[in-house]
């Protein structure tokens, strides 16, 4: 037992400070209030992620919202959802400490040129599994977007990150409009309370513009993205991108349905679809001569190279 008080060393952890009973090595990103650090845990000796208040944001409502992003990522255990594994306060700093996902945001990838729509159905698989998980434990996500989803380097799987936004389904009321705008579904646009289906709104932005780069709705402040809802200036799938195939480009405009009726009700009916299976009491139509029946999605290659379609 006496060697458990005795912190392990590890060649990559030097550098940067300590906090606790871990090395910072190197910043890997930062937002408008946390900081994200490669970090090493000593008493473990295994690389984490560690994400710290600012130094200039060290007053209570700051930890406050720190320490409630770490409580709502520990609600949620599934493969495709980062994994939080503790939380201190150390020298005035509150941070927490979880999965150190080597990998890629999906901006990046987008970056580098529009993916194929057989990538954007795999992406949107596994992040139907993601929310699927979050509303299992009661929560909405609030920020789903490109910056916050990573592709892991090491087998490609899909992460959902950043829970800074989450909050409980019967406690996401209206109020102050949380979230990165472009993905805002009209109803929060509008000051309305986040859901289930508000969720599934951004996924069909995300897959939106994994497969065009931009975005069904633009505006460059919140009083002109309200104005393109309410005057329905918004880009079908289609116009952008003609050569998508019919049941991918009907479940993205489903998806981003104006009226959150008309959107899926789930992320499981959601996912349903991305799978090609069909619905409770639909007939999937036999396929004709020519090929012309869509209804089911092709299956991905789970284990296929990734390809970047030029922009």
């Amino acid at each position: 037992l006496g060697a458990l008080h005795e912190p392990a060393t590890s060649g990559e952890a030097e550098g940067l400070g300590q906090w606790g009973h871990l090395l910072l090595v190197r910043k890997i990103g930062e937002g408008a209030f946390g900081e994200v650090y490669h970090a090493h845990d000593t008493w473990l000796d295994h690389p984490v992620a560690l994400k710290l208040l600012k130094p200039n944001r060290l007053g209570r409502d700051f930890a406050t919202r720190m320490l409630h992003e770490a409580r709502t990522l520990a609600r949620v255990r599934h493969p495709n959802v980062v994994t939080v594994h503790g939380a201190d306060n150390h020298q005035g700093r509150v941070g927490f400490w979880m999965d150190l996902v080597e990998g890629r945001t999906l901006a990046d990838l987008v970056a580098q040129g529009r993916l194929s729509h057989g990538e954007a159905v795999h992406i949107g698989q596994e992040l139907c599994l993601a929310l699927a998980a979050v509303h299992g434990a009661k929560l909405v996500h609030r920020d789903v977007k490109a910056q916050n989803v990573m592709r892991a380097s090491d087998g490609g799987r899909i992460i959902l990150m950043d829970f800074g936004a989450g909050e409980f389904i019967d406690q996401a009321g209206g109020g102050p409009r949380i979230g990165t705008p472009l993905y805002l579904a009209p109803e929060l646009v509008a000051g309305g309370s986040a859901s289930v289906r508000s969720d599934i709104y951004a996924l069909g932005v995300l897959l939106f513009f994994l497969v065009t780069g931009t975005f069904p709705v633009n505006g460059g402040s919140l009083s002109e993205l309200a104005d393109a809802h309410t005057t329905k200036r918004r880009r079908r799938l289609r116009d952008v991108r003609p050569d998508l195939p019919d049941f991918f480009v009907g479940i993205v405009e489903r998806a981003l349905a104006s009226d959150p009726l008309r959107r899926y009700s789930s992320a499981g009916e959601m996912h349903a679809a991305l799978s090609g299976e069909p619905a409770a009491g639909e007939v999937v139509a036999p396929r004709s001569r020519r090929g012309q029946a869509r209804a089911r999605a092709p299956v991905p290659a789970w284990r296929s190279t990734w390809r970047v379609c030029p922009a």
